[in-house]
């Protein structure tokens, strides 16, 4: 944790920004679409479509660095598990009061407070994952999460349930009500089943030598991603031949399966095609770390990374507040000022981001979870959990 420049976790603090980038561009076209320009209609449709690789990359990330953490820290691992949990436990309570503040002016405070953001799944992910992580094996953890995600899915997609109470779990735990209701937008237990796969890639990775470690890491998941993109290409050939002979007829039921945009939740599809795209981009990002290039751009987008909660806050508040003001209150915000206000909030979020991170702004977000470990060590001794990592070298690999 002492580290800060690790340039072992320096590639996926990257990701994890450039994901934080593409958030700014999705929500700042959710609340101004330029819609007075529609020659541009079908360039803005792309990258909003483009932008739909953040999430699987966030919870893949998240995954991998927590899977790597575990086996590069040995036995300090525990002391930054306590710290990891602490800061998901600040992102599920006053993390998410914040943010249903921020997006209050769009709907009554009451309704966003009421809603799951992708900010709650991931600590909710992040805690789970913490609490298995030294009890389970990789191989188990991947086989969980690819059972945990099929199952998930096939019972939102098949099964009905009668009781109000039990389809406003279902609501949070799998995905979106029959009636389209959405009340968790990342639904509990798909998600984790990509996290924990994200976990089993991370201590794979922790397997290899410094020196060889980014380029490893980077092959592996270059051919994953092409196995899940070949694999995609074939279902939607297949799809379309079979409607062409008339053996399919297409159908909104379907198109939850063989559609790449089904994302509420999660369709399989939607995972392999933009899943596989996510890991693309964090297999090119781990190679141009690994071969040096382009530096001193990419320690802007790690410092994003490395404070993406702070980044998530914050542009919650200049999207979801101010820009929805201006749109919705005032006639100041034009395609031409729309323009302007986007180029500004990107350069300010990321400068006031990488100004508080010299101040150590991590250090706000807790609830005092670690303060009240050390407390209770002091009344009797701890014990190692059945299934730990040896030390290692990289134990002073920074952590968040």
């Amino acid at each position: 944790m002492k580290n800060h420049d690790s340039p072992r976790l320096a590639a996926l603090d990257a990701a994890r920004g450039s994901a934080m980038l593409l958030v700014f561009v999705s929500h700042f076209l959710d609340e101004y679409r330029l819609a007075d320009l529609p020659q541009l209609s079908g360039v803005v449709e792309f990258i909003a479509v483009v932008c739909k690789v953040a999430t699987p990359t966030f919870f893949l990330v998240s995954g991998i660095i927590l899977g790597y953490l575990h086996r590069a820290m040995g036995n300090q691992f525990r002391d930054l598990r306590i710290h990891l949990i602490d800061k998901a436990l600040f992102l599920l309570t006053i993390g998410h009061l914040l943010i249903a503040s921020f997006t209050a002016a769009k709907s009554s405070f009451s309704h966003s407070v009421s809603v799951g953001y992708v900010t709650d799944t991931l600590a909710f992910c992040a805690i789970g994952s913490l609490l298995s992580i030294p009890y389970t094996r990789p191989t188990t953890r991947l086989w969980c999460g690819i059972a945990l995600y099929l199952v998930s899915w096939t019972s939102w997609y098949f099964w009905s349930p009668g009781s109000p109470i039990v389809e406003v779990l279902k609501g949070i735990f799998l995905g979106p009500q029959v009636d389209g209701t959405i009340i968790f937008y990342f639904p509990l237990l798909p998600w984790f089943g990509v996290h924990l796969i994200g976990s089993y890639l991370g201590e794979q990775f922790s397997k290899y030598k410094s020196s060889e470690l980014y380029g490893q890491a980077s092959k592996i998941l270059a051919r994953l991603s092409a196995g899940a993109v070949l694999v995609i290409l074939t279902v939607k050939a297949t799809y379309k031949m079979l409607v062409r002979v008339e053996l399919l007829t297409p159908s909104g039921a379907l198109d939850q399966f063989v559609s790449p945009y089904a994302k509420y939740p999660p369709g399989p599809t939607y995972l392999f095609f933009f899943g596989g795209l996510a890991l693309l981009l964090i297999s090119a990002l781990l190679f141009a770390k690994g071969a040096q290039w382009f530096q001193s751009p990419m320690r802007s987008v790690e410092r994003l990374g490395r404070n993406s909660l702070l980044a998530f806050l914050l542009q919650y508040l200049v999207y979801y507040t101010v820009l929805h003001w201006l749109v919705t209150k005032t006639s100041l915000i034009t395609p031409m000022t729309a323009w302007a206000f986007f180029l500004l909030s990107i350069f300010g979020l990321v400068a006031l981001v990488s100004l508080l991170d010299r101040h150590h702004i991590r250090r706000v977000w807790t609830v005092g979870l670690p303060r009240l470990s050390k407390y209770l060590t002091t009344l009797g001794g701890t014990s190692d959990p059945p299934y730990s990592s040896h030390p290692s070298p990289r134990a002073n690999d920074r952590a968040a």
